[in-house]
């Protein structure tokens, strides 16, 4: 019997540390994804051009939390798309990640916000790809 309640013990309290865990670890991803969303978003307004990161590969989880991980496994082959082209979707992104934002002090700081990256944006349109990534 006492071997019972020890082993009942024993999974709870490792179900328990697995759960507070995967919280813990939902919590800093979530953290993580949204502070590189508002610091892109700060270099693209201030500085008016890319963020260095998004010239490099975004690292597989990352783009998992982001929701743009693409499972090429069964996928047709994809064709080149243009720096540029990535670039403005990848500003378009951002732009709809702050349409939905909860995560503003009003709906006038959110307009504020989303005008100038739609003014940035227009503004990327007609640069080249060099002067864009600064």
């Amino acid at each position: 019997m006492l071997y019972i309640l020890l082993s009942i013990l024993i999974m709870g309290v490792t179900i328990t540390g697995i759960t507070l865990f995967m919280m813990w670890l939902t919590e800093k991803a979530t953290h993580a994804s949204l502070t590189d969303r508002f610091k892109d978003a700060e270099i693209i307004l201030n500085q008016h051009h890319a963020p260095a990161s998004w010239q490099t590969k975004t690292p597989v989880f990352k783009a998992f939390m982001q929701g743009r991980l693409n499972s090429s496994l069964f996928a047709p082959k994809r064709r080149v798309v243009p720096p540029k082209t990535q670039l403005l979707a990848r500003l378009d992104e951002l732009i709809l990640f702050f349409e939905t934002c909860p995560f503003f002090d009003s709906e006038e700081s959110r307009d504020v916000m989303l005008d100038e990256l739609w003014q940035e944006r227009d503004r990327w349109e007609a640069l080249p790809v060099e002067k864009i990534y600064g």
